[in-house]
């Protein structure tokens, strides 16, 4: 399994693979878990987020959800040290990536890279639970 790469957010198309109705993210649609999560690390993370720039902020949060909600899927404890790695991986790419780019004006082009700013925040954890565990029982 390939570790996520930031730059494949760039790539103009790659979120329009998605069904129109799946591209909104509705915060109801998730778990306990994965809403004590999100919450967790967000007022950890409270005073550095409240002096970044709006849509910055919005990225952040919808990559912490999908990271949260990767621990969820794969069954993972989001607390152990081991797994806290995610979580600035994925804010330090995302950072990067939204501070480079415009961020898209029309709609549907804006809610395609949240989507993907969320997908890419549940691949790191995919990615993780590779290396950290299923690698390791395939070999």
């Amino acid at each position: 399994m390939k570790k996520p790469k930031v730059e494949r957010l760039l790539e103009r198309d790659h979120g329009s693979k998605f069904p129109e109705e799946s591209l909104p993210i509705v915060k109801d649609e998730f778990s306990i878990e994965t809403t004590k999560c999100f919450s967790a690390f967000r007022e950890t993370l409270k005073l550095q987020f409240q002096e970044l720039e709006q849509p910055l902020q919005e990225f952040l949060n919808l990559a912490i959800l999908g990271v949260c909600q990767g621990f969820e899927e794969r069954n993972l404890d989001p607390g152990l040290p081991e797994h806290r790695e995610v979580f600035s991986h994925v804010i330090k790419d995302v950072k990067g990536l939204i501070q480079k780019i415009p961020v898209p004006s029309n709609g549907k082009e804006l809610q395609s890279l949240k989507k993907q700013v969320f997908d890419f925040g549940t691949q790191w954890v995919y990615y993780l639970d590779w290396k950290l565990y299923m690698s390791k029982e395939l070999y």
